[in-house]
């Protein structure tokens, strides 16, 4: 329980919330004393969260005779998210080009992140990461690397760069670190 900021009683908030792979949800409720807004929201798409800012944008301008800014901007947020991975798909091979992917080994590990098995089904290349598995597509990088990206739904995106060196190494970053899955 908070104070009400305008004098009121004592204000009940809640919380909570969680993601997963093609869902996303979020619920609050609040009661200040005069306008009591619940909010509920649960989208069945990785996009979900586009709606998130201009929601909040839009109950501003409704509760408060707000400038209506917030359809213009959820529509110009969903272009731009849908223009990039049209963008992005452009420069994909799936399935994943065959001779990066002849190059890998059957099998990687990192002590930090555990297993990768590789396999092949058809003309299709997969990685199993024990929990789950992707077929993955290929794509030549401006420095001539090849990176493998996940394209299962859910778990769209990651990136794996086939190592250039003498021993087959898979690299996957993100924004701090660098994981080196070394081939077994």
């Amino acid at each position: 329980r908070d104070r009400d900021p305008r004098g009121g009683g004592a204000v009940a908030r809640i919380r909570g919330g969680g993601a997963g792979a093609g869902r996303r949800g979020r619920c609050a409720a609040g009661a200040p004393s005069r306008a009591a807004p619940v909010e509920r929201r649960l989208t069945n798409g990785d996009p979900g969260w586009l709606i998130r800012t201009g929601f909040r944008r839009k109950l501003l301008e409704v509760l408060f005779d707000g400038e209506p800014r917030a359809d213009e901007s959820i529509a110009s947020a969903s272009k731009r998210f849908f223009t990039d991975i049209e963008a992005e798909r452009k420069l994909l091979v799936v399935p994943a080009d065959a001779a990066p992917a002849g190059r890998l080994e059957t099998h990687y590990t990192s002590d930090a992140l555990g297993d990768i098995q590789v396999s092949r089904k058809g003309e299709a290349t997969f990685f199993d990461f024990g929990e789950w598995q992707s077929e993955v597509a290929s794509r030549v990088n401006p420095d001539g690397t090849v990176s493998f990206i996940t394209i299962a739904p859910g778990i769209a995106g990651l990136e794996l760069v086939l190592g250039t060196g003498e021993d087959q190494v898979l690299i996957m970053r993100d924004a701090q670190h660098e994981y080196v899955f070394e081939a077994i």
